[in-house]
């Protein structure tokens, strides 16, 4: 509320025609003037590639809206995966498998359309595999963890992912969904179906038994695709045995991912690309920016402490998205980006901007009021698209700063919003690129002395 406070105050009887042309800013503050109204873009801004860090990606109350599993082979940003690690939890404690004889079993995974990226018309191969090491239930997991897997237990070549077409299961009056169907071995459902009883009839012992599964995806061809199934949806995402019991009955078993834990490992793999060499280096020419704990941009405004008779009336900062000469269309700028600053702890948290408009209480609650989404603009003559940020409520404290050589306070990160929830990467003009160079534009108000 305190910079909406500020906002009525200063700009009452104020409009953007007042503001005066472009001034270096804090040069016209020495002159003896009365308050007025002021706007500057020529801020010095400096960059920094960054590798994100990694993220906690453990599920174990099952609240994930959906997990990534896939693999992008991008030429400029490189390759990029991610792996699902799963337990599996019995649809009913002592299932009795006497006297019975399994005809197949088969993984079923319903698709999240929303948060799949990349081509889904290029055949893919998936991969389920037995873990060797265990899923603990409680356990926090994080993008950067892996483990270790024995064989394959099942092998699906040459697939087409579906991610938005809608399928009945088996009764064709229940509901659809876009799903994933695959055929796992039989020596896999046999050792389900051949566990003793005491793994069958607890929870924690049937973990124990079968450590849980890794699942895995690969394109046959660049650039790939991310996918994201959702592991919760009891409906659509769970392993069928389909059995024989008696010679004559036919029955099915289920085992669900919803109620265990499950993590996503990231690998991230910039070898000869652009951005090779790049990390913890200035940039100039392009600002790189990816999702799945991928790339961040650390941004420095140097200059940024003035005297403290200034108040922020309003602090943008704006990138423009670079198109990438050969990109692949499919490979769309990031739906959402954000602004951090190091926390007193050492980790990053949202900037005072974002968090308000996190939990403004609105029709259309959201980052709508904070920007950061692709937005077409016309720059000179040419349509291009932006990313605006608003920064006003944090550059009010960043002017205040009077250290000279501890800049931290002058720091912000520029992120894809969430790295849990998105696989998507952007670039952008750099500071070197002339008319599309980032630029923090300032509306300030001059107070008397």
């Amino acid at each position: 509320m305190l910079f909406r406070s500020l906002f009525v105050l200063c700009l009452v009887g104020a409009v953007w025609s007042a503001c005066n042309k472009p001034t270096p800013f804090g040069a016209d503050l020495l002159e003896d003037q009365k308050a007025d109204f002021a706007f500057t873009d020529t801020f010095t801004l400096q960059f920094y590639l960054e590798r994100e860090d990694s993220v906690q990606t453990s599920d174990p109350t099952s609240v994930a809206s959906y997990m990534f599993c896939g693999h992008l082979d991008d030429p400029y940003f490189g390759k990029a995966a991610s792996d699902i690690y799963a337990q599996l939890k019995l649809g009913g404690l002592n299932p009795d498998f006497s006297n019975s004889e399994l005809d197949s079993v088969v993984l079923y995974l319903a698709y999240s359309a929303s948060g799949v990226y990349g081509d889904t018309l290029i055949p893919q191969t998936f991969e389920v595999h037995r873990l060797l090491d265990t899923v603990l239930d409680r356990k926090a997991y994080f993008s950067n963890q892996v483990m270790r897997t024995g064989d394959p237990v099942g092998v699906l070549s040459g697939y087409l992912p579906q991610p938005r077409t809608r399928n009945i299961l088996l009764d064709s009056t229940g509901p659809r969904a876009a799903y994933l169907r695959m055929p796992l071995s039989q020596a896999f459902g046999e050792e389900i179906m051949g566990l003793d009883s005491l793994s069958l009839a607890s929870d924690s012992l049937f973990s124990s038994a079968l450590r849980g599964v890794r699942l895995r995806t690969k394109a046959a061809s660049a650039p790939g695709a991310m996918l994201a199934f959702d592991l919760n949806n009891a409906n659509f995402s769970f392993v069928r045995l389909y059995f024989t019991k008696d010679d004559t009955l036919s029955r099915t078993f289920d085992l669900f991912f919803r109620g265990t834990n499950k993590f996503e490992g990231y690998n991230h793999d910039y070898s000869g690309t652009p951005i090779e060499g790049l990390i913890g280096q200035p940039l100039q020419d392009r600002l790189y920016l990816q999702g799945i704990s991928g790339l961040r941009v650390k941004t420095v405004i140097p200059y940024a402490n003035v005297p403290n008779q200034v108040v922020v009336n309003k602090a943008e900062l704006r990138f423009t998205i670079e198109p990438l000469p050969g990109d692949f269309d499919v490979l769309k700028p990031a739906s959402q980006l954000v602004l951090t600053r190091p926390g007193t702890d050492g980790t990053l948290v949202l900037t005072s901007d974002v968090a308000y408009a996190l939990s403004f209480d609105s029709p259309l609650p959201g980052l709508l009021d904070f920007g950061g989404y692709p937005k077409p603009e016309m720059v000179g003559n040419n349509p291009v698209e932006q990313y605006q940020m608003l920064l006003s409520s944090y550059f009010q404290t960043m002017i205040r700063d009077t250290s000279t050589v501890d800049l931290s306070r002058r720091t912000l990160y520029l992120n894809v919003y969430t790295q849990r929830s998105s696989a998507m990467r952007s670039a952008l003009y750099g500071p070197s690129s002339g008319t599309y160079a980032p630029k923090l534009l300032l509306k300030y108000t001059r107070l008397p002395n």
